[in-house]
């Protein structure tokens, strides 16, 4: 019988009897050089455009035997690497600057963006170009650049320091003690561990119910300042309720005579008594002493 060749890497087998004298060529060439590029070859191939892999019986240029191909180059536009139907795995890195498509010519295989490698695999019940890169590690993996997560990441366990990620439980709980769902009304937190209700450090305001709050330190017990409809206001283009800057004067009337009442302030904004003066119509005074009125 004539010689023939692997189904996988296209080795030489001769036929036995026969090659006399040459059987030493065949070996070397067709087998030893096939064999040492299936194991250690890394072919670098410099990518214009769409391209195929090549693989011919007992010829040791052929790129698809070898254990992984560089693509490199400057494509102009992402491209297609077609792969011949012979069983096979290849490492694949991406260093074209565009996205590579390996596949078989009537598949549809898989995607490599600029700077991706994987183990990509072809057999008869694969039927195209498979991703078989390992997914499973038995210890811990230092990954230096950006980390992208194509599905859910399970199994986190709770983190204990500041670098570390945190689960969804931790993650819940944080939003809770935060005042989220699941904090009690009317609680406000410091911290994730804090249970006890605080004022604020900060001024708040809410708009349309006119509250605003303002306070020295977070744990004291400042009062708040609450107005609505015909709150005080310091100038004619002041929008936030306080206290008068400057005397407040109303008419007070009634069937025997007019009644003049005026409010005084010491000084803007602060928490102090007003003085309340009271003269009878015609400047008669009928209350010599003064009302002192906390607001």
């Amino acid at each position: 019988m004539a010689d023939s060749y692997t189904t996988r890497g296209g080795m030489i087998k001769p036929e036995p009897g026969q090659s006399l004298n040459t059987w030493g060529q065949k070996l070397n060439d067709y087998n030893f050089d096939i064999v040492d590029k299936g194991l250690y070859g890394f072919q670098a191939i410099a990518v214009t455009t769409d391209f195929s892999l090549t693989r011919t019986n007992g010829d040791s240029t052929s790129t698809q035997i070898n254990k992984g191909i560089h693509l490199t180059g400057t494509p102009t536009a992402d491209f297609a690497v077609t792969a011949l139907s012979y069983e096979h795995i290849l490492l694949y890195r991406n260093s074209s600057g565009k996205s590579a498509t390996i596949k078989v010519s009537a598949g549809t295989g898989v995607t490599l963006a600029d700077g991706q490698t994987a183990f990509l695999a072809y057999n008869s019940t694969l039927g195209d170009i498979t991703n078989v890169s390992p997914n499973h590690l038995p210890g811990n993996a230092v990954i230096d650049g950006s980390l992208t997560v194509g599905g859910q990441i399970s199994g986190v366990t709770a983190a204990t320091l500041g670098t570390q990620a945190v689960n969804k439980t931790q993650m819940d709980n944080a939003i809770a003690l935060a005042g989220g769902t699941g904090a009690a009304t009317g609680t406000l937190r410091i911290t994730s561990t804090d249970t006890t209700a605080k004022f604020l450090n900060s001024a708040i305001s809410v708009d349309g119910i006119f509250i605003s709050k303002s306070v020295t330190s977070p744990s004291g017990n400042e009062g708040l300042l609450i107005s609505g409809t015909g709150k005080f206001l310091n100038s004619g283009t002041d929008t936030t309720a306080g206290y008068l800057s400057q005397k407040l004067s109303a008419s007070i009337t009634s069937s025997y005579a007019a009644l003049a009442a005026s409010f005084s302030t010491q000084s803007a904004g602060g928490n102090e008594s007003q003085r309340l003066t009271i003269t009878y119509d015609g400047g008669q005074a009928i209350m010599a002493s003064d009302l002192l009125l906390p607001f």
